[in-house]
Formats: C-alpha cells, structure tokens, sequence
C-alpha cells in the first residue's frame, strides 16, 4: 500500500515537473516569438519613417525646382469710361475707368493658388519713380482662391481709374508726350504653402497697341514671403 502511494507520489511529481518544463518552454519561446516580432515592427517603423521622409523631401525638391512661375500678358482694354477701344489710344483721361481684361500664365511645372490681384494704371511723363505707385494699397483678394494648372492661364477682369501724381483729375494727357502704365502684383501659394508675389509693369504703345515690359526691373520681379 505503501508502495503503490509512493509510486503514485512519483508519478505526480513527473507530470507536475513536465508540465512545468512544458510551460517554460512555451513561454521563453513565446518570449522570444514578442522580441523578434517587436524588433521588426520598430525595423518596420523606422523604414517607413525614413520612406516617409525620402518621399517628402523628393517632393519638396521638386516643387521647388518646378515651382509656379507666373506671368502677366496680354493687357487688353476694352472700354475708356463708356466709349468702347476699337484702335490704338490716343489719350486717355485721369480717374477715367480702364476696363477690359488681362491673363495670368503659368509658365511653372506645379500648380499655383492664386488668392489676390492688383492692377494699377498710371499716368506719367517721366520715368518711373523710385517708390512704386500702388505701395501700400490692397489688391482684391479672391474669397474662392483661383487654381491655375502648370502651363496654363486664367483670364482676370478689370476695371480700374487712371491715376497720376503730376496730372489733375479728369485732365487729358496724350500718350504721344507720356507713358501709360499698367501696373501690380499677383499673390499666390505653391504646393508646400509658400506665399509668394509677382509684381509687374507694362507700358502702352501706341504704334503697337500693346502694353509692353519696359526696362524697369525693380517693378518686375518675384518674392516669397
């Protein structure tokens, strides 16, 4: 009886101490099995950050190499007050209003948001002065900004007075003797949210009919905010 309890006795401590090994075996091996699964996922992670990064910095290299470039052509007026411009302008009169229409171009390889314009027309017999007109002033500022794709343009509407500091209101100046100027700047956002300005200045020649880009370089330029 003795026996047979002392046999029944081993016999526990046998299966106890198997399944005690068998647990310490699953476990480690469960252990390791974490480990080597955490290590690849933080691998993983890590790549992926290092992808994320490349990729961005791909693309912020080629928005900036490709960036938009915007250009004013084409200034076409159409009205003088109420009389419509069928030929060349002869004169024009101070606080009359300019209306017509000019375009945006696109001359970039990403797209441009632009969200706000200022024309300006000016009068004048000497040359540009130092300080630029329309210093100061606000342009309009789109509330549903214009998307204009790379190589593209968009066709903006005007409708603004001529103004002059030498000149007196409603005075007629004959552009034979002086320059008409037409005048601004464009806002616009790139891809990566950059504000950038493109100022302009074209002046009018008869002959031509045509506002064309004269020598002044400090209105015709480009910045980024």
């Amino acid at each position: 009886m003795k026996d047979h309890a002392d046999k029944e006795g081993e016999h526990g401590a046998e299966t106890q101490g198997a399944v005690i090994k068998s647990f310490l075996n699953f476990s480690i091996t469960d252990f390791f099995l974490a480990v080597f699964t955490l290590a690849l996922v933080i691998i993983s992670a890590r790549q992926h950050n290092r992808l994320k990064e490349s990729i961005e910095q791909a693309r912020d290299d080629f928005i900036s190499n490709q960036r938009p470039r915007l250009r004013v052509r084409n200034i076409d007026i159409r009205h003088v007050g109420n009389a419509a411009v069928y030929g060349p302008l002869p004169t024009v009169k101070i606080g009359f209003p300019m209306i017509g229409q000019f375009y945006i171009e696109n001359r970039g390889g990403t797209d441009a948001t632009v969200v706000g314009v200022l024309l300006n027309f000016w009068a004048d017999n000497k040359p540009l002065p130092m300080k630029r007109p329309y210093e100061g002033l606000d342009g309009t500022y789109r509330a549903h900004p214009a998307i204009i794709l790379a190589g593209r343009s968009a066709t903006v509407m005007f409708d603004e007075r001529v103004q002059s500091e030498i000149f007196q209101p409603l005075e007629e100046v004959k552009l034979a003797d002086s320059t008409l100027y037409a005048m601004g700047w464009i806002d616009y956002i790139d891809a990566r949210y950059n504000r950038r300005r493109t100022s302009f200045c074209r002046s009018y020649d008869p002959e031509t009919r045509r506002f064309m880009r004269p020598d002044g370089r400090d209105y015709d330029y480009e910045s980024e905010e």
